[in-house]
């Protein structure tokens, strides 16, 4: 390591521009968890889909290190993972409007798959997903994927609004709007008498 820089990760990088595949399985081992919480808020808690964009978050890394310059390196790896996120949410909603379309079309198909599903197992479900979920997670739930990316680095990650906002690709003051109109919207979530 490089002595002369504080951050490991400038290190590995400047390796895999290298594409020195060591630099990046030390990259994966130190990042993968902080990514994998990164991506898992971003998209609402689908554990699954997470660890799928972390893979390929991981594989732009890789491919696409000769793009990062001396930026932080914790910056840019975590827009590549708000960006792959933001991308498979995009594609589970057009799958999920291609399944709505279809299950529309044919409507004998779809009350064969709700009676496959017994109630007994349907409650089971619910309480297995009940458990999962906290109360935070189910506060940030409705948020839009990139104020989920928010809250994440700025109450999980504890980063400044300004290395959010190069993460996000918005200006400063436009973290800092939304931040305040997500804290508004989750106090009238839990008081909605107060409104």
């Amino acid at each position: 390591m490089n002595l002369n820089s504080p951050d490991p990760d400038h290190d590995l990088l400047r390796r895999c521009q290298l594409k020195e595949t060591a630099a990046l399985a030390e990259l994966i081992e130190r990042r993968q968890q902080s990514l994998f919480q990164l991506a898992l808020r971003t998209i609402g808690g689908d554990a699954a889909l997470a660890e799928e964009i972390v893979v390929d978050a991981f594989y732009k890394i890789w491919r696409n290190a000769r793009d990062w310059r001396d930026g932080s390196p914790s910056s840019w790896m975590s827009r590549i993972v708000v960006r792959t996120a933001l991308d498979a949410r995009r594609s589970q909603q057009r799958r999920r409007k291609y399944e709505t379309n279809a299950a529309a079309l044919g409507p004998l198909q779809q009350q064969r798959r709700q009676a496959a599903l017994d109630p007994q197992r349907q409650a089971e479900v619910r309480e297995e997903q009940a458990q999962r979920a906290s109360a935070i997670e189910q506060s940030l739930a409705p948020l839009p994927p990139a104020d989920r990316a928010l809250v994440h680095l700025y109450y999980y990650e504890e980063r400044p609004l300004a290395e959010i906002a190069l993460i996000l690709q918005i200006t400063a003051d436009a973290a800092k709007m939304r931040l305040s109109r997500i804290r508004q919207k989750l106090r009238r979530q839990q008081d909605p008498a107060g409104e």
